[in-house]
C-alpha cells in the first residue's frame, strides 16, 4: 500500500461517513416533522431509526448528531487532503487526523452504549457511522504499523 492509496482509502471512508451523516440529518428532520417515516432503516422495533431520531439522545447541544457527524467527517477529509498534497506538513496533519479518529471512536462507543442501554434499539445508519469510524481507526493502525504514514509527538518544538 502506498501513501496515495492509503489517503484515498481514508478519504473514501470519510466520504462514506459524511453520506451516512447527511442521511441521518435528513431522516432526523423528517422524523421530527412527521413523527414517523417510511425509512428503509425502520426494520423492526429493535432496528428502528425513527426511534433513535425521536429520542432525547438524538441531539447534542440542540444540534442533531448527523450535523455533528458531517462536521466531523468534513474535518477528516480536509486533514487528509492537506496531508496528501502538503508533504511538508504531513506529520502534523496525520497527528491531527489521528486525534480526531480517536475522538470518533470514543463518541461512537458512547452513542452505541446509549442506543443499547438507554434506548434499547439500534439505528442502522448510526451503526454505519460507528463502523466507518472503526474502519478509520483500523486503517490508521495499518498505516502507522507499515510506516505508510507517521507522526512524531513532542511538547517542545
Amino acid at each position: 500500500m502506498t501513501v496515495k492509496i492509503w489517503h484515498y482509502a481514508a478519504l473514501a471512508l470519510a466520504l462514506g461517513g459524511a453520506l451516512f451523516s447527511l442521511y441521518a440529518t435528513w431522516h432526523y428532520r423528517e422524523a421530527r416533522l412527521a413523527g414517523k417515516t417510511d425509512a428503509l432503516c425502520n426494520i423492526s422495533e429493535e432496528f428502528n431509526c425513527d426511534q433513535m431520531a425521536l429520542s432525547v439522545y438524538a441531539e447534542f447541544l440542540k444540534i442533531p448528531w448527523g450535523v455533528w457527524g458531517l462536521a466531523f467527517f468534513t474535518t477528516l477529509m480536509v486533514l487528509l487532503v492537506l496531508s496528501l498534497f502538503k508533504q511538508q506538513t504531513r506529520e502534523e496533519q496525520v497527528l491531527a487526523y489521528s486525534f480526531w479518529v480517536g475522538i470518533g471512536i470514543l463518541i461512537s462507543l458512547s452513542l452505541g452504549l446509549v442506543s443499547w442501554l438507554g434506548i434499547g434499539g439500534w439505528c442502522l445508519v448510526c451503526v454505519g457511522v460507528y463502523a466507518t469510524n472503526l474502519l478509520q481507526a483500523v486503517l490508521l493502525g495499518v498505516g502507522l504499523k507499515k510506516k505508510i504514514v507517521s507522526f512524531s509527538f513532542s511538547w517542545k518544538r
